[in-house]
C-alpha cells in the first residue's frame, strides 16, 4: 500500500518537473530580454515636402545579439522591410530607404523599428514629414550644400572660392538699441557659405541631404532673437573605408534660428582621434557654415559624430540638437594565403630536380606562423615541408625542395592545413600540378 502511494506521490512530482520545463522553455526568454537600439540620422522630424519629392531616411541599428531586419511604416501601414544576408544578423546596421512624398497633403508620421535574431523588436523611432501640395513657403536666404554653381534660373555672378552664401539677405546694422555685430573692415570675416571644392574620388558618395534648397523648417518654433545651431550633414568622400586607410570627411552647420550665432567650435570625434575648429562670427539666420577634416587610419568600424557648440558658449532657443552622427563601416583585416606559383616538371626516370613553390599573402593583414606542404610521388614519405615564419599583406616567398622523380605523378600541395591562420578566404590553399615523365 504504501509503495503504491509512494509510486503515485513519484509521478506526480516528475509531470511537475516536466510542465516547468515545457514553461520554461516556452515563456522564459521573452520578459526582460534586450531591445535593438534605433538612432535616427536623418531627416529631422517636421521636414515639410511638396508632393512628388523624395527624402532619405537614414539610421543606425545596434544590438549585440545581432540585427536580422529594420523596417520602415508609414501612418502603421509597413512601406520597407530590409533583412540581413546573414541568418545570425549583425550587431550594427545602417538602415537607409527613400521615401517618396506621394501620399495627400498633410503630416504623415514614419516608424523605424528593428528585430534581434531573437525577434525581438527595438522601440520605434517615429518622425513626422508634412506634405504639401504646390510650392513650398520661402524661405530666407538660401544653402548650397554640394556645389558652388548657381542654380538652374538664377542670374548673376557666381559666388567667390571659400563663401557659401548665396541669398543676399541684407547684413545686420547698428541700431539705436542693443548693439549689433556688423561686418565691417574691422571685423573678423564673416562666415562662407560655399562648400569645399569637390575632391576626386573613385565611388563619389551621393549626398545625403537635399541640394541647392533653403534648409528644412526648424523642428520646433524658435525663440525669438535666438540662434539654433545644428549639424545638418556629415559628408565622407566613401562610405566605406578600407583597413588603415583614412576618410575625409566635411561637417556642414547651420543656423536655423532667427538670429546671428556668435563664433563657436565644431567638436568631431572619429574613433582615432578628436578634434575641432572654429565658426568665426556671425553665422545669420538660415545660414551655413561647412569644415574639412581627414582623419586619422581607421581600423574598426565605427559611428563618427560632430556637435556644434559642445562648450555651449552660444546661448540658443534649441540646445538639444547640436549632434549629429553617421556610420564609417570599415570592413576587418585578415590575411589571404595561396600559392602564387610553381613550376611544372618534366623530367627522366629517377633524375634529381630542384622544385621551386611561391607561396603568396594576398590579404590587407599580416599572417602568423604557417607549414606548407607538398606530396610529389605516390609514397608517404615522398613530402616536402616548408615552415613558414610569417608573411605580410601581399608579401611572397618562394620554397625550394630537392626531388627524385621515379613516375608520372598529378602533385598536391596544401598551406597551412592546420588552420592555424584565419584568413579571409580559406578555399584557396590547395594547388597541384602534373609531373612528366620524358
Amino acid at each position: 500500500m504504501h509503495s503504491t502511494k509512494l509510486q503515485r506521490l513519484s509521478l506526480i512530482l516528475i509531470v511537475g518537473l516536466m510542465l516547468s520545463s515545457i514553461l520554461a522553455c516556452d515563456f522564459g526568454g521573452g520578459a526582460g530580454a534586450a531591445k535593438p537600439l534605433v538612432t535616427l540620422e536623418s531627416p529631422l522630424s517636421g521636414l515639410e515636402l511638396e508632393v512628388g519629392q523624395q527624402v532619405e531616411i537614414v539610421c543606425i541599428a545596434e544590438d549585440p545579439q545581432g540585427i536580422v531586419s529594420v523596417e520602415l511604416a508609414v501612418d502603421g501601414v509597413i512601406y520597407a522591410t530590409q533583412e540581413s544576408p546573414n541568418p545570425e544578423g549583425q550587431p550594427q546596421w545602417k538602415f537607409v530607404e527613400t521615401w517618396a512624398a506621394k501620399a495627400d497633403p498633410g503630416t504623415h508620421t514614419l516608424a523605424i523599428t528593428a528585430y534581434n535574431v531573437d525577434e525581438v523588436a527595438s522601440d520605434p523611432v517615429t518622425f513626422t514629414v508634412t506634405v504639401v501640395a504646390g510650392a513650398a513657403p520661402e524661405a530666407t536666404g538660401a544653402v548650397t550644400l554640394a556645389t558652388g554653381t548657381p542654380p538652374p534660373g538664377t542670374t548673376g555672378a557666381a559666388p567667390s572660392p571659400g563663401t557659401t552664401e548665396t541669398a543676399s539677405a541684407p547684413a545686420p546694422t547698428p541700431t539705436t538699441g542693443a548693439a549689433v555685430p556688423t561686418r565691417t573692415t574691422a571685423a573678423a570675416p564673416p562666415p562662407t557659405n560655399t562648400p569645399v571644392p569637390p575632391r576626386p574620388t573613385n565611388t563619389p558618395v551621393p549626398p545625403r541631404g537635399p541640394t541647392n534648397t533653403a534648409v528644412p523648417p526648424p523642428t520646433s518654433t524658435p525663440v525669438p532673437g535666438l540662434p539654433d545651431l545644428v549639424v545638418y550633414a556629415i559628408y565622407l568622400d566613401r562610405d566605406t573605408v578600407p583597413y588603415d586607410e583614412t576618410v575625409h570627411a566635411t561637417v556642414v552647420v547651420v543656423n536655423q534660428g532667427n538670429a546671428p550665432a556668435a563664433a563657436f567650435r565644431v567638436s568631431w570625434d572619429f574613433g582615432s582621434g578628436s578634434g575641432g575648429q572654429n565658426v568665426p562670427c556671425c553665422l545669420g539666420p538660415n545660414q551655413s557654415y561647412s569644415l574639412e577634416w581627414d582623419s586619422l587610419p581607421l581600423y574598426a568600424s565605427y559611428n563618427t559624430w560632430a556637435m556644434a557648440d559642445e562648450s555651449r558658449v552660444v546661448q540658443e532657443s534649441n540646445e538639444g540638437n547640436n549632434r549629429l552622427a553617421r556610420w564609417v563601416n570599415v570592413p576587418p583585416a585578415f590575411p589571404d594565403l595561396s600559392w602564387y606559383w610553381a613550376g611544372g616538371i618534366s623530367v627522366h626516370s629517377g633524375e634529381q630536380v630542384l622544385e621551386q613553390i611561391c607561396v603568396k599573402n594576398g590579404g590587407n593583414a599580416p599572417a602568423g606562423p604557417f607549414v606548407v606542404w607538398w606530396k610529389y610521388g605516390n609514397e608517404a614519405s615522398q613530402v616536402c615541408q616548408w615552415p613558414v615564419p610569417g608573411l605580410g599583406p601581399n608579401e611572397e616567398t618562394t620554397l625550394e625542395c630537392t626531388v627524385t622523380i621515379y613516375s608520372a605523378y598529378h602533385s598536391q600541395g596544401y598551406i597551412d592545413q592546420a588552420n592555424t591562420v584565419q584568413e579571409s578566404n580559406e578555399e584557396n590553399n590547395t594547388f597541384g600540378f602534373l609531373i612528366e615523365i620524358l
